[in-house]
């Protein structure tokens, strides 16, 4: 087992942030295993970090102190990890198939989510927090009320033309919940498709010319206007697709081996990262 952790840079410079009095004297935000999704609180003070081993940690970024350890946050690799708006509860997703919500007060699992067949890889609020909405590996998209935890709805995306030639499946990596629509969302399916999804189905399929498993998509994200979608190909392609009409753009951004994509949450910068160790900034 490996330890990893987060270090903040400076993204105009791409420099570590040596302001920070904890980084330039070496202390780290640390996990005993690999960290496998991050995310920011809304103010933007807090980081919450998950790892392989099912733990979670949330941070305050200025000092680098862990504020709350979740050890037992999930029984598998915990997937993807969620600040609620008021920065209260922090929401995951995890290879066991469960979303849950904890209390960052309190620091315990407050609620959980289970109906998934197998990995959920992501979960995001939605509608203002009222609802929650997951993505699996068995090919669905749940709608959950986070109040109850009673689902709302399960949608399946049109599924693969071909498995053969693209190693497509019905996996669905990320989903992304519309803030001025709250009826919308994007979801990116494994292999050469996004959709964008309402929950009584497609709206609307973007696909990609994968002819390999190597070119197929691993992740999206948004703008912040919601008016351009990002998917991002193992071969460190970005396929931008407009949601207004048929306009499509294709940026090569790195070699091979891509791991994830998120965009800036109010300016049109975007960021890349791959296995090979490097994040990269891209104004579209």
């Amino acid at each position: 087992m490996s330890a990893s952790f987060e270090r903040p840079y400076d993204w105009s410079t791409g420099k570590l942030r040596k302001d920070l009095s904890y980084q330039a004297e070496d202390m780290l935000m640390m996990h005993d295993d690999s960290v496998l999704a991050l995310d920011f609180s809304p103010e933007g003070d807090m980081l919450a970090s998950g790892s392989r081993d099912g733990k979670m940690k949330v941070w305050r970024v200025c000092t680098g102190q862990c504020l709350r350890k979740f050890d037992r946050a999930h029984s598998e690799g915990v997937t993807s990890v969620c600040f609620s708006r008021d920065g209260h509860h922090v929401l995951s997703s995890s290879f066991d198939g469960t979303v849950r919500i904890h209390g960052l007060k309190s620091g315990k699992l407050l609620k959980e989510m289970r109906g998934h067949a197998t990995y959920v890889n992501d979960a995001r609020y939605a509608s203002e927090g009222e609802r929650v909405l997951s993505a699996s590996s068995d090919g669905t998209v749940r709608v959950w009320d986070a109040k109850t935890c009673e689902p709302l709805a399960e949608v399946r995306p049109p599924q693969p033309r071909s498995t053969a030639s693209s190693g497509a499946d019905a996996t669905l990596t990320r989903v992304i919940p519309f803030e001025h629509d709250p009826e919308r969302f994007v979801v990116c399916q494994n292999g050469n498709s996004v959709h964008l999804m309402t929950t009584s189905g497609a709206v609307r399929s973007f696909t990609t010319e994968a002819a390999s498993k190597e070119k197929a998509l691993i992740s999206c994200t948004v703008s912040p206007k919601e008016s351009w979608i990002y998917a991002l190909s193992m071969d460190g392609t970005i396929h931008c697709f407009s949601v207004a009409d048929e306009d499509t753009k294709v940026v090569k951004v790195d070699d091979k081996n891509a791991l994830g994509i998120c965009h800036h949450p109010r300016k049109n910068i975007l960021a890349t990262f791959s296995s090979s160790g490097l994040l990269r900034v891209w104004m579209p």
